[in-house]
């Protein structure tokens, strides 16, 4: 019966593709389960299995409690607890048959367009997994992982109204609204929890901005037909229309103790429409009644700003000069003479002292207030400097041109800092946070970025608007961002802290090697750039950093913490081991010892009080108080390449090139067993967490390097082989989960000719029969490493394609995908609590990423939060639902 469904869904699935040529993501995601349901449809041997998987997802007890782990920003995360299944297999309805297939479907559809529409993705990602919850509470894996990554990849939640561009947004004051107007001719007053609309403002003529009073109380949008016009936040009503500029007004706000507005423009023109005299006015927020004009200017003013405490005002016009004002008598008290040609902004430091000016040209000059002395310029740009903006603490500078170029200064000695920008875009604004610890980004493609002002590394990069983002404002904590764009949509955005990964900067070369603390506070790296350091877990502050011997190519491959956590160790490839102190980063102690690139030559007892490293291919064995050593280990024929104490430090198990591995009675230095059982080179010994078992890798091929890697399993009391787990192709590294019964190996199940690999696989081993229970695939290049975390529960591998993957471990199927990294993933682990994920990459940075719960019913929650009131519109209904819009579930 199935088999005729399958190949009913292939025809079905082949003419929808046919019907839909103009959209190529998708064509070739279904094209891909074409095949494979036709593949399934071949092999009869594989139909039951899927029949019985289809049997047991329609069939599942409800409601499902599932508990998963996810955060609201990327990367998200997951972890099911294992569900009783039927213990026997009824037969499937044919509703319920449907409703899975076209679940699964929609979840193809929402994976392929993420990243080049990531509303409409999420929109099929909620309408995958609504098809089954809403009918019988089920979910199927693949739309609950569509639901996952599609809310890893939107972050903001749309407020939905305006037909036109979004020309500027703002926050009220407490947080809980945000103004935005738009060509469509109308202001919106939107709640920020709800994200619904509390008013539309009409008004007749193009606005242009839009701001809060300082209390909240009014509104206020300009308008180009020179008019300004103000409402009561309240009750809607329009209170009054300020007129006094000729042609435009190009901006207003309230001055700072919300008595004021200031409104700035043009007040005569010539013949051709050209601006002649250009002013700022001051008008009475409760009367509307004009308080004074601030006149001399000869063109346009395009920028004005109130400091800190509104004793004072700037203005910026196109006649090449910025001017200081005296806003309570209207007195002139300064021009700063910034360029022969347009002034485009001015802007006061925090503590008013002095004034920024961005000039044609590119040229940005500091200026003191009370003389009106120029300070310093700031030279960069290579075409017109359009926005400048101050950090809170008023030491650093962010601006933006014409150039597609985004920079920061020292505001103290002008002094380039950073160039931010990561591709050819424009940047129409910038934004720190109140903390001065990052820096905000928004380009003409809609994407917003954050940096980290200290190093200038990218932290966060987020999409969601299909337009470029015409205006911008930051929550007054720092934690959310309003963007109004061209695709005439605002956006809420969290751009919080909490939710944030740790990206740890500094070293200047790949990053091989990193490893928590016992206790999870600290993390080791350790680089190719001769140096190893320390970080504090919480903050991703950088506290030692730990130098091996300069200048002698000492790349260190492998860094570890002592059991009790108070030391760190390093081997480096100036054939030494050094220990350091973790606490102060002080050299403790060197060692001579052997060098490797791909496995530890160095191993602590579970106490920390013996330290085993290899030396001249001989192990040697440091009582490490006294550093007396207390037994040396030779080698027979081949010299030991690898090292492992048991988890209760009586043994220690070695393995050498020649594919030999040995037990060691650690008191005695007596030889317990030889292990021989690989052809070639043996990469790893690994001990089972109960120390009864040992895992041996090794490779099994050679042919100008490892073609087919192995993992056997031995008992450590016999010496005898167990099992032997065939992962195809090459065994890059093996871990036991926590209670030692299951196995995860990572590696290459192909390579091709010129030995790159093809197909990038981990694999989950039962330790009791030495079968395999899954093959996790995902990874679209080498995967190098892989980890269970401290449940069990959990997979986590990294790859050559730059991404760790989370797998479930009891049904095999990927959870998340982590992005970001730009290089080789060469190490993954969780922290000893579970509630973070540790990667280590080439591209010279380590990633710490933030794990916290929530539910599958709470996913579902969360996407009608961001999503708001968008739904899918009938055109993609008949497009994406196989039923067309019968069909569609919204």
């Amino acid at each position: 019966m199935l088999l005729a469904v399958v190949i009913a869904i292939a025809v079905a699935v082949s003419q929808f593709v046919r019907a839909n040529q103009n959209n190529t993501e998708v064509e070739v995601q279904l094209t891909r389960m074409i095949q494979l349901e036709a593949t399934i449809s071949a092999a009869n041997s594989q139909v039951a299995d899927l029949e019985n998987t289809a049997q047991a997802e329609v069939a599942r007890p409800l409601p499902i409690k599932e508990t998963v782990e996810i955060t609201v920003t990327p990367p998200i995360a997951v972890t099911p607890t294992a569900t009783s299944e039927p213990t026997t297999e009824p037969m499937i309805p044919d509703s319920q048959t449907t409703n899975v297939i076209q679940a699964i479907r929609l979840a193809a559809r929402a994976e392929a367009v993420q990243k080049s529409d990531p509303a409409l993705a999420l929109l099929l990602a909620r309408a995958a997994a609504r098809t089954t919850y809403e009918q019988d509470g089920s979910f199927t894996n693949e739309a609950t992982l569509a639901l996952y990554n599609t809310l890893a990849t939107y972050p903001s939640t749309p407020l939905i109204g305006h037909a036109r561009e979004v020309q500027s947004v703002q926050f009220s004051p407490d947080g809980t609204k945000v103004v935005s107007n738009s060509l469509d001719d109308t202001v919106r007053i939107w709640d920020v929890n709800s994200g619904q609309t509390l008013w539309v403002l009409e008004s007749p003529g193009r606005l242009g901005t839009v701001s809060f009073s300082p209390d909240g109380s009014y509104v206020l949008a300009t308008s180009w037909d020179g008019g300004v016009r103000v409402w009561d936040v309240t009750s809607g009503e329009e209170l009054y229309t300020l007129s006094g500029h000729s042609i435009q007004t190009k901006f207003a706000t309230f001055s700072p103790d919300g008595a004021l507005i200031l409104t700035i423009g043009c007040d005569e023109d010539d013949e051709e429409y050209s601006c002649t005299e250009g002013a700022a006015r001051l008008w009475d927020v409760v009367t509307g009644e004009e308080q004074k004009v601030l006149s001399g200017h000869t063109d346009i003013v395009v920028s004005a700003s109130f400091n800190f405490d509104g004793t004072r005002l700037v203005t910026a016009s196109f006649d090449g000069t910025a001017r200081l004002w005296d806003p309570n008598t209207g007195e002139q008290l300064q021009v700063l003479n910034a360029s022969a040609d347009r002034v485009w902004y001015a802007e006061f430091s925090p503590d008013g002292t002095q004034v920024m000016t961005a000039n044609a040209g590119g040229t940005i000059r500091l200026w003191n207030v009370s003389s009106g002395e120029e300070i310093l310029s700031f030279v960069g740009h290579l075409w017109d400097a359009r926005v400048i903006r101050f950090s809170p603490d008023g030491t650093k500078i962010a601006t933006t041109g014409t150039d597609w170029a985004m920079r920061l200064w020292d505001a103290t000695t002008g002094e380039l800092l950073h160039k931010l920008e990561r591709e050819a875009y424009a940047y129409y604004d910038v934004a720190f946070t109140p903390d001065d610890k990052r820096l905000l980004t928004f380009r003409s493609d809609g994407v917003l970025q954050s940096w980290d002002t200290d190093t200038g590394e990218e932290l966060q990069y987020l999409t969601g608007h299909k337009d470029s983002v015409r205006a911008v404002d930051l929550s007054l904590d720092g934690t959310s961002v309003v963007t109004g764009s061209g695709d005439g949509t605002v956006r809420l955005w969290d751009v919080s802290p909490t939710n944030q990964v740790h990206v740890l900067v500094g070293h200047s070369l790949p990053v091989d090697s990193a490893a928590f603390s016992p206790d999870g506070t600290l993390v080791v790296t350790g680089s190719w750039d001769e140096t190893a350091r320390v970080w504090d877990a919480t903050t991703g502050q950088l506290l030692h950093v730990l130098e091996h011997r300069a200048g002698a190519t000492d790349y260190i491959p492998f860094v570890k913490f002592s059991p009790d956590g108070k030391w760190v160790l390093s081997e480096g490839m100036d054939f030494t081991v050094r220990l350091w102190d973790a606490a102060t980063g002080t050299e403790l102690k060197t060692l001579d010892a052997d060098i490797s690139l791909f496995s530890p030559r160095t191993s602590f007892n579970p106490e920390g009080t013996v330290l085993a490293a290899i030396h001249s291919g001989d192990v040697h064995i440091w009582d490490t108080a006294t550093w007396s050593e207390l037994h040396t280990f030779e080698s027979a024929a081949s010299p030991i390449e690898t090292l492992t104490f048991s988890p209760n430090g009586q043994l220690l198990a070695t393995a050498s090139p020649d594919g030999e591995a040995q037990l060691w009675d650690v008191t005695t230095g007596e030889k317990l067993h030889v292990l021989k059982g690989h052809e070639n080179w043996m990469r790893y010994v690994i001990f089972s967490p109960d120390g009864t078992q040992l895992l041996t890798v090794g490779c099994e091929e050679w042919v100008a390097g490892c073609r087919r890697s192995s993992a056997q399993l031995w008992d450590v009391e016999t010496g005898e082989r167990i099992h032997v787990l065939h992962h195809p192709g090459q065994i890059y590294s093996a871990a036991f989960n926590p209670s030692g019964t299951q196995i995860v190996t990572t590696g290459c199940d192909a390579i091709d000719r010129y030995g790159s690999c093809t197909i990038g696989t981990a694999h989950l081993w039962d330790t009791i029969t030495g079968q395999e229970v899954h093959a996790l695939k995902g990874h679209t290049r080498l995967v190098e490493v892989g980890s269970f975390n401290p449940a069990g529960t959990l997979v986590v591998t990294g790859g050559e394609d730059g991404t760790a993957r989370l797998w479930d471990v009891a049904t095999g199927n990927p959870l998340a995908v982590f992005e970001g990294h730009l290089g080789t993933i060469s190490y993954v682990a969780f922290s000893p609590e579970g509630t973070e994920i540790l990667t280590a990459s080439w591209d010279k940075t380590v990633r710490l990423w933030p794990i916290q719960p929530l539910t599958l019913e709470e996913l579902l929650e969360e996407a009608d939060r961001r999503l708001g009131p968008h739904q899918l519109t009938n055109e993609e209904c008949q497009r994406y639902f196989d039923g067309g819009i019968s069909a569609c579930v919204r």
